[in-house]
C-alpha cells in the first residue's frame, strides 16, 4: 500500500510499502521556497527516531529503522517550521 498527498495542496508526499518491516521509501516534492524541510519519524509515544533534513525540493529517501519496533508511527514532514503533513505508518517485524 502506498500512502500519497494530493498534489494541488503544493507538495506531494509518498511512502511505501506500508507496512513495511522497517525498510521504506518516502519520495518528496516541495512547490514552494524554502529555508528549512525535514522529514521527522515519531514513536507512538511522540519521541522522534529519525529525522532526516531536505536540501532538495525534490527527492527521494530510503529509511532502514533498525532500532524500531513492531508499531505505528508518524512519518512527519516539516517546512520553515511548520507541518505540513503526517502519514501513519506501520512496521511489522
Amino acid at each position: 500500500m502506498t500512502s500519497i498527498i494530493p498534489t494541488d495542496s503544493g507538495y506531494v508526499l509518498e511512502v511505501y510499502p506500508n507496512p513495511s518491516e522497517g525498510v521504506f521509501v518516502v519520495k518528496y516534492s516541495l512547490a514552494l521556497k524554502f529555508e528549512t524541510a525535514e522529514i521527522k519519524l515519531i514513536s507512538s509515544d511522540g519521541k522522534d527516531v529519525e529525522s532526516y533534513k531536505l536540501t532538495d525540493s525534490a527527492g527521494e529517501i530510503k529509511i532502514n529503522c533498525k532500532s524500531c519496533i513492531t508499531g505505528s508511527y508518524l512519518l512527519t514532514l516539516y517546512m520553515n517550521g511548520d507541518i505540513l503533513c503526517s502519514r501513519q505508518i506501520h512496521i511489522n517485524k
